[in-house]
């Protein structure tokens, strides 16, 4: 009973993490309540304001309680990757204790509700906690063939400066960096909970701050970046770019008839087009298919093994475009427009010429 009452707690605590980082400000305990219930957690109006007491107390929110409503006002006092961080620990944290103090029971108890005392040291828990913690990150390092220490003394079959990407710019997205992470997150739930966001961030020439209705997310392979796509309320699109993101924000949520202009406004950007055929070997119809998945296309069957497809971009996405129908080697040959066969005439002479200089 105990493991169960906790399971429902984090998996309601999870979901309201999720809603006072998406909501923020004013939280509807009383639709909150609907809500999880809706998605089969166990939930009381009572638990929810338990939960919000104790990250008040832990000093994880600030909040204020309108009376005996159901409305609470509550604002994330620390970044949301940082919460996540904590509120994980936390659910890691309460899953050892009550897996340990069950198998100190002695006699394990027998029935719900029957109580058994349990002697156990604070300080013995937390030691035994961190070396358990100590030996799973020993059983990982254990699977790797060898341990850092032992290659200290091991020249290396390659460095990084030994390759040299063609078609790629060096100064990639900062994977690494926490913040980037957590801009990251923000944006994806943005998108999957149909958010505005509240973006500032700077461009080529000017700092931008306002609101966004974002769309979706696109990664380029040729800068090796995520870009997110989105619209002013007016319709107009941005192409930010995630690392350019100095503060996000959520905002309230898009209403059906923004989405729709935004759509129609999309719609009208003016498009290239190019027309591929392709040989479908070593399943390249597949690998087509999952390699062009985010570009508008039509796929006509001419036979049994060759296709016509055609793949509309974005007028700035043409080199790299270029780059990905180029990968496909002699399994895809571009019939059309003329402008783009002269684009690929003048990569492939390029590269020939690369390569006579070579060694």
């Amino acid at each position: 009973k105990s493991a169960l009452t906790l399971r429902r707690y984090t998996d309601l605590e999870n979901f309201l993490l999720l809603r006072l980082l998406s909501d923020g400000g004013s939280l509807d305990l009383k639709k909150i309540n609907e809500d999880a219930g809706q998605k089969g957690l166990y939930s009381t109006i009572p638990m929810l304001r338990t939960l919000l007491y104790f990250w008040a107390v832990k000093g994880w929110i600030r909040k204020e309680e309108a009376g005996e409503t159901a409305a609470v006002e509550a604002m994330p006092a620390l970044a949301a990757g940082d919460l996540m961080s904590r509120f994980s620990l936390r659910s890691k944290l309460a899953v050892f204790v009550v897996d340990t103090l069950f198998s100190r029971a002695d006699p394990a108890p027998q029935r719900s509700g029957e109580a058994v005392p349990v002697t156990f040291s604070l300080v013995g828990l937390l030691k035994e906690y961190e070396t358990r913690n100590s030996r799973q990150g020993q059983m990982e390092m254990d699977l790797q063939p060898a341990s850092l220490q032992d290659l200290e003394d091991v020249e290396p079959l390659f460095e990084q400066d030994f390759f040299v990407w063609f078609d790629r710019h060096s100064d990639r997205d900062p994977y690494e960096d926490s913040l980037y992470k957590e801009h990251f997150r923000m944006v994806l739930l943005a998108l999957r909970e149909n958010r505005r966001l509240r973006i500032r961030y700077r461009g080529r020439k000017y700092r931008h701050d306002q609101l966004y209705i974002p769309e979706k997310l696109e990664y380029s392979s040729k800068d090796d970046k995520f870009r997110l796509i989105a619209h002013s309320s007016r319709g107009t699109l941005y192409m930010i770019r995630l690392a350019s993101i100095r503060e996000v924000s959520l905002a309230e949520k898009v209403t059906p008839g923004e989405k729709q202009t935004a759509v129609r406004k999309d719609a009208a950007v003016r498009k290239e087009t190019v027309v591929l055929e392709l040989v479908d070997e070593r399943n390249a119809l597949e690998r087509a298919m999952i390699h062009f998945s985010d570009l508008e296309k039509e796929t006509e069957k001419l036979d049994d093994t060759h296709y016509r497809i055609t793949l509309r971009y974005r007028k700035e996405d043409e080199t790299e475009i270029l780059i990905r129908v180029l990968s496909f080697g002699p399994k895809v040959r571009v019939s059309a427009p003329e402008s783009f066969i002269h684009l690929v005439r003048d990569r492939l002479d390029m590269q020939k010429r690369f390569k006579s200089c070579g060694p």
